[in-house]
């Protein structure tokens, strides 16, 4: 993994992935995009996402994520799209950071979310 270290692009929507997300893509530095859509991920969303600071593209929608949205996600100044649709995410939506920019269309069809 010491060659994938400056990876930019991770795109794995549609693959019928299951389990829970990998804890090491919080170590590649380098990531503008990870699009894990379209899987079977279950579990919350990873805290560690916030230190993916180059992220500028998430998408995560239509999977099983359950949950509130992770505080440190705020911290993402880079992100300029994000997909949190389709899951079952629950609890107020951050309004700092980037999620001041986001319309309800990257929060639609969850369980219950609000802000």
């Amino acid at each position: 993994m010491r060659g994938l270290k400056m990876l930019q692009i991770i795109e794995l929507s549609g693959n019928r992935i299951s389990g829970k997300i990998p804890t090491i893509l919080r170590d590649f530095q380098s990531i503008s995009v990870l699009n894990l859509s379209k899987n079977s991920f279950l579990e919350a969303i990873l805290e560690k996402l916030g230190d993916m600071i180059t992220l500028d593209y998430l998408d995560l929608s239509q999977n099983n994520l359950f949950g509130e949205i992770p505080k440190s996600l705020v911290a993402l100044s880079h992100l300029h799209y994000l997909n949190l649709s389709c899951n079952k995410l629950s609890r107020e939506i951050p309004r700092r950071g980037p999620f001041a920019n986001f319309t309800a269309a990257s929060f639609i069809d969850n369980e219950v979310l609000y802000g």
